[in-house]
């Protein structure tokens, strides 16, 4: 089985900056993983661009398979 959250060159501009540059990203399936980061630093909108309620400039988000 492959991973559970698959991420891909994420790009996510907002207000005109780019807050998620090319973010790659792998979470195992049956893993527990933490976000741990500065204020700003793109943790909620990398939870938003995973549940899909976030709009991505660029690269792909798989949860699942999906």
């Amino acid at each position: 089985m492959g991973p559970a959250v698959a991420v891909s060159e994420l790009r996510v501009m907002r207000g005109g900056q780019t807050v998620l540059p090319g973010l790659n990203l792998q979470v195992g399936a049956g893993r527990v993983c933490g976000l741990l980061g500065p204020s700003g630093g793109g943790k909620s909108t990398l939870l938003r661009a995973i549940v899909g309620t976030q709009i991505v400039e660029s690269g792909t988000v798989a949860v699942l398979g999906e």
